[in-house]
């Protein structure tokens, strides 16, 4: 394991595998670009673009409700998505207006900070401040911001306030279909790409950690069967290669379907359109409380006791009330989960259990 960046050598003398884990903006596979493809996004284009989300992403320290209370609400819609890890992650789907909100603002006026580099803004001085540029999250000060009290509500819905926010950053989600993820590096070098390297998905089903630790079986399992003490051959992974190339087809297509959910009459609509038409009017308080509040009880009645006792209905009742009616309306239109379209078989990964441990395999020689 190296902590470090690695450094591709100019010889591959001695080393038999290349695990590459470094993350999505992988600095270890784009220097081995000729060995694996360059990715191409044409699978996740609509109309020839591309398709992008751009996300907010507001850390807080803590939120005064139960984890298991809030999970209604996130399955209940698709504005909003609330991880409680570490005390609490709240991402927010924004539309290409609302993103050109994403400013920073420094000494002689706006900079590229948040909305360029993905800075992070903490609280300093009732301001949200990056550390890096000493720049200022704009919504955050301009009294006529429209983004800002859609941020407010979010944060409301699931028991946080503005004094609880930690941080807030900005990143764009968006998928693109690998090529291959095992190269012959060298005669005797193979390398492989693992995790967010090999598979970086859109967060909203949450699968990465699940495809990252499968595609990390996959390997373990496929060194332990192969290696007889001399050189790898190509054919020695070519099950592996089809686990990674099943896990992208299963898991991209998951998110992908997300991402352009069908609408009653089963066309493909997307996110960011659902969220622009919540924006605007008419606006029907009451039909909307009412359409939201059955839409949490389904979710309850489908969860049981798989999570724990829930909140009672009434609770939940006025966490709906309690919402600005654009926000409500957003919340209608993004839709609920849809479970069951995105549901189904599971990519099985082969498992063995070793007879010998692969560090104590003799003359394997193996780097991630």
């Amino acid at each position: 394991m190296l902590p470090q960046a690695y450094t591709v050598p100019s010889r591959w003398d001695g080393l038999h595998v290349l695990a590459i884990a470094d993350g999505a903006r992988s600095a270890t596979r784009e220097s081995l670009k000729p060995h694996f493809g360059t990715p191409s996004r044409e699978l996740f284009s609509v109309d020839g673009s591309p398709l992008d989300e751009r996300v907010l992403g507001i850390r807080v320290v803590s939120s005064k409700v139960l984890d298991e209370h809030t999970v209604p609400l996130t399955v209940a819609q698709n504005r909003f998505l609330f991880n409680s890890m570490g005390g609490g992650f709240i991402n927010m789907r924004l539309t290409a207006e609302e993103a050109s909100e994403i400013v920073a603002l420094g000494a002689n006026g706006p900079i590229a900070c948040i909305g360029r580099f993905g800075c992070t803004m903490r609280p300093e001085g009732g301001r949200f401040v990056c550390d890096r540029h000493r720049s200022v999250f704009k919504p955050s000060v301009d009294k006529l911001s429209y983004l800002w009290p859609r941020i407010l509500d979010g944060l409301r819905f699931f028991g946080a306030g503005a004094a609880d926010v930690v941080g807030i950053t900005s990143f764009t989600l968006g998928m693109q279909q690998m090529s291959k993820f095992t190269a012959q590096l060298a005669p005797s070098t193979y390398g492989f790409l693992l995790g967010d390297a090999a598979n970086s998905l859109h967060f909203w089903p949450g699968r990465g950690l699940n495809t990252g630790l499968k595609s990390a079986q996959s390997l373990a399992v496929t060194l332990l069967q192969r290696w007889k003490g001399r050189g790898f051959r190509a054919a020695d992974f070519a099950q592996h290669e089809g686990t990674m190339q099943q896990l992208q087809y299963r898991e991209k297509s998951r998110a992908w379907t997300t991402m352009l959910m069908p609408d009653p009459d089963g066309m493909p609509r997307g996110i960011e359109d659902r969220i622009r038409d919540g924006l605007t009017g008419p606006f029907d308080r009451e039909a909307l409380v009412a359409e939201m509040f059955q839409r949490v009880k389904d979710i309850k009645a489908r969860m049981g006791d798989r999570m724990g006792p829930l909140a009672t209905d009434e609770w939940y009742l006025g966490r709906i009330q309690a919402l600005d009616v654009r926000t409500l309306k957003v919340m209608v239109e993004s839709g609920a989960w849809i479970t069951r379209e995105i549901g189904g078989d599971e990519v099985v990964v082969p498992t063995a259990a070793p007879e010998v441990p692969v560090g104590l395999r003799p003359g394997l020689s193996l780097v991630s």
